[in-house]
């Protein structure tokens, strides 16, 4: 198939007239010129002559890298994309595709049948290759479609068997993307009970769990992901551990497109910290910020992580810069709920700096994430209730915890022990401060448990507790 002949043969009179203006404007594009007017002026169609005119000599290297350059320079122009600029091989496969089915389409709207249904041909290797399953049903649809115009082709136009095969992989697929989504939104904003999670979501968690490996690689990725999430959310840190490493391995050894890479980037980190290995988790962010360039919403999510580590391990000046940065990134307006978390921590910065004033003005202020009746809103309580109780405000500690009592008798679908837990160790200091005794400090096993700094709890109670002390000789 001669592309390039081809595809100048339906152009019309506006995009020859839009490819000569850019070809005029491009220093090295004289030469690419001639050759399109040679063409389009239907003088000469074959590749002798074409070179003859251009060289004096038969088709040679130089001749085929001006069809290459000019067939690419048409192809920008309609359809404006630039192929360079997408990174990852799996990007540039879809990309390479889905840019070959636009051409088919260009073809058959302008009645170059043949055209079009050799162009679906190669555009149907590559989206074997890539496991492109949505493309694949629209390149048999569209061939299927063709038959009627060209029925003598050197291979069948469309496989029957295959688009079934292709409608199946691709309704798992998409069954898996959207659990493993619905699941990771439920952790992000609620504190749910391994019960409440939604029976598919768990049926297919269960599924994937016996079938640990398939042959399209998006989905073992989501697969894998579900499963990590699902350990995540009945808190079986071994078993989410140990999914975190085959993680590992199979993102170092399969091409993904890079949104998957950055989160499969951040769950594994998630997981080395929480496994104590914080050094190898900072590593794995910086790489992937590094990555993906400091405008990205990815590398928003990374500046999250780093200063939920910065805060846990109380480096607060590293924690504010961190803030600082995220306080101007131009997507962290991409979002409510995105801007009211860096709210909350800007609040919990605040606290653990002593400025308790700023940080209720901060929490007041944060009317998105009272919303989430929860996760989120049992953070804020929680906050508001430690700067209180940090300015000796007793009366107000004593009237919010009350409230907060109550708040959490109607969170019966969620889990709250750990913040029972809190609301214990909290009433006993203030009964202790009310009768100015001692009040003893709960061991860090105790307050530790269920911890987690990625989570709506961002300043650690046992530090917390024991900053107390440091200024408060009643707990002293």
């Amino acid at each position: 198939m001669n592309s390039l002949i081809e595809i100048i043969a339906v152009l019309k009179p506006s995009e020859c007239r839009a490819v000569e203006k850019v070809l005029r404007t491009q220093s090295q594009g004289s030469r690419r010129l001639d050759l399109f007017r040679l063409i389009a002026q239907d003088q000469l169609k074959t590749d002798t002559q074409l070179a003859q005119a251009l060289y004096g000599k038969n088709p040679n290297s130089a001749y085929s890298h001006l069809k290459t350059r000019l067939y690419h320079n048409i192809l920008e122009i309609i359809f404006p994309d630039n192929l360079p600029r997408v990174e990852g091989v799996a990007e540039q496969l879809r990309f390479e595709c889905g840019r070959k089915i636009l051409l088919a389409q260009l073809f058959i709207a302008r009645e170059a049948h043949i055209n079009a249904a050799q162009t679906l041909v190669e555009c149907r290797v590559i989206a074997l290759e890539a496991h492109l399953h949505a493309e694949l049903l629209m390149i048999h649809d569209m061939l299927m479609q063709l038959q009627q115009f060209c029925p003598i082709m050197d291979e069948p136009p469309a496989d029957p068997a295959l688009m079934h095969t292709s409608v199946m992989t691709l309704s798992e697929g998409l069954a898996v993307k959207q659990a493993t989504l619905e699941l990771d939104q439920l952790l992000e904003q609620e504190n749910i009970m391994p019960a409440s999670i939604p029976a598919e979501v768990h049926r297919l968690a269960a599924h994937w769990a016996a079938r640990p490996d398939h042959d399209d690689p998006q989905i073992a990725f989501w697969a894998l992901r579900l499963q990590i999430l699902s350990a995540r959310a009945e808190q079986n840190q071994g078993l989410a551990l140990q999914l975190g490493h085959r993680l590992e391995s199979f993102i170092s050894r399969v091409h993904l497109a890079l949104p998957d890479q950055i989160m499969a980037t951040l769950d594994i980190a998630r997981l080395q910290f929480i496994g104590g290995q914080e050094e190898a988790a900072r590593r794995r962010i910086q790489g992937a910020f590094d990555e993906v360039g400091s405008h990205s919403v990815f590398a928003l999510l990374a500046l999250e992580f780093f200063f939920l580590m910065d805060m846990y391990a109380g480096d607060h000046e590293a924690a504010a810069q961190r803030l600082e940065q995220a306080r101007t990134h131009p997507k962290r307006q991409i979002a409510a709920f995105n801007a009211a978390k860096w709210q909350y921590y800007e609040a919990c910065l605040a606290h653990v700096q002593c400025n308790w004033h700023h940080s209720l003005a901060l929490i007041a202020d944060n009317k998105e994430l009272f919303k989430y009746k929860s996760k989120w809103l049992l953070g804020l309580k929680l906050l508001e209730i430690y700067n209180f109780l940090a300015m000796g405000k007793h009366d107000l500690v004593e009237y919010k915890m009350n409230a907060l009592k109550q708040l959490l008798k109607r969170q019966k679908h969620y889990d709250i022990r750990r913040c029972k837990h809190i609301c214990k160790v909290l009433a006993s200091l203030v009964r202790a401060t009310a009768d100015h005794g001692s009040a003893a400090i709960p061991p860090e096993r105790v307050t530790m448990q269920h911890w987690s700094p990625f989570n709506f709890e961002i300043i650690d109670l046992h530090k917390w507790i024991s900053r107390q002390a440091s200024f408060n000789p009643v707990l002293a």
